[in-house]
C-alpha cells in the first residue's frame, strides 16, 4: 500500500522541477519565506541521512502555490530478511497559513 496524497480546493499536482519555479512572496522584517522545494530538499537529506530512500514521491500545491503538500512512501532495511515501508507527508506554506 502507498500514501495518498489529496488535493482539493483548486490543487494541483506537480513536478519536482516545477516545484522551484514558484516565486516567493517578499520577506519582512519578521518574517522569512522558505521556498517549497527548499523544504522537500531538506525533508529529503534529513531522511537519507537517517537511511531511507524515497520510493514514491507526489507533489502538490494549492491556493495558487502558496501552499505545498507531499507524501513520500520510504524503506529502509530495518531487518536481515525484509524491508519496511514507511509514508511520509509534508506541508509548508509561504502565505502564513501554517504555523511552524
Amino acid at each position: 500500500m502507498s500514501a495518498t496524497l489529496m488535493l482539493h480546493q483548486g490543487g494541483r499536482e506537480v513536478s519536482r522541477e516545477q516545484l522551484t519555479q514558484f516565486i516567493l512572496p517578499p520577506a519582512t522584517r519578521t518574517w522569512k519565506p522558505i521556498s517549497h522545494a527548499a523544504v522537500l530538499d531538506t525533508a529529503l537529506r534529513t531522511l537519507e541521512e537517517a537511511g531511507y530512500s524515497v520510493a514514491k514521491m507526489r507533489l502538490g500545491v494549492a491556493r495558487e502555490a502558496q501552499r505545498f503538500f507531499a507524501t513520500l512512501d520510504l524503506t529502509t532495511a530495518l531487518t536481515p530478511d525484509g524491508t519496511v515501508t514507511l509514508a511520509v507527508g509534508i506541508r509548508s506554506s509561504v502565505d502564513q497559513s501554517y504555523v511552524a
